[in-house]
């Protein structure tokens, strides 16, 4: 529909898991719209790396299989949008 209503692109933020699958996923940390915080077996992956000259402390996708990312829960980040598909 965005190519039909005239876009001149289409931002596609792609990233790759640890066993090299790539995944269409807006941040580099899943910390912030997943439920990875929950996950007590995956407490020992928060990293730190420098993400565009900064320094990032949080739970990378390239850390996680494309099995191990697929069992998240994906959730909504700001409270003001629409919180039922988390």
């Amino acid at each position: 529909r965005a190519i039909e209503e005239g876009t001149n692109f289409i931002e596609t933020d792609i990233l790759s898991s640890k066993d090299g699958h790539l995944i269409c996923f807006n941040d580099v940390t899943l910390d912030a719209t997943t439920d990875i915080a929950d996950r007590k077996e995956f407490a020992d992956r928060k990293r730190t790396y420098e993400v565009e000259y900064e320094s990032m402390t949080g739970f990378f996708t390239v850390d996680f299989t494309l099995e191990e990312l697929k069992s998240l829960r994906v959730k909504q980040r700001y409270g003001f949008r629409d919180q039922q598909y988390n």
